[in-house]
């Protein structure tokens, strides 16, 4: 009987526990194709990383994947130069670059996938 009780608080808690990033990864995509002009911007550093290197500002000029990791790594792509891409693609608001807190932040992500690399 407890090991019943153990077993399904066991799965509600696995259930649980996987909704949630989930949840997260939907809720930044949806940000990411309805677009944001706000002055509190709807994608966190991270995530603007994180779509740079997917290939989602392709149309503003930022290549993803190897050529993405080329840039981080050689030191030829800039925090300021993802971000204008996410700008142009109506992801940030311009105010954004002002902001020296999310670009430090931006900076950041992109030394850690700089390291996280291989380079």
């Amino acid at each position: 009987m407890h090991y019943r009780i153990l077993t399904l608080g066991s799965l509600l808690l696995l259930l649980v526990g996987f909704s949630v990033p989930m949840a997260r990864a939907e809720s930044t995509i949806a940000n990411f194709t309805a677009g944001s002009n706000s002055a509190i911007p709807s994608m966190t550093p991270y995530d603007v990383v994180f779509l740079a290197y997917q290939g989602y500002f392709r149309n503003q000029g930022l290549r993803g994947y190897g050529a993405f990791a080329d840039g981080c790594n050689q030191g030829k792509l800039t925090a300021q130069d993802v971000v204008e891409a996410a700008i142009k693609a109506n992801q940030l608001p311009r105010t954004i670059v002002n902001n020296r807190g999310f670009m430090n932040a931006v900076d950041a992500n992109m030394k850690a996938f700089k390291n996280n690399s291989g380079a």
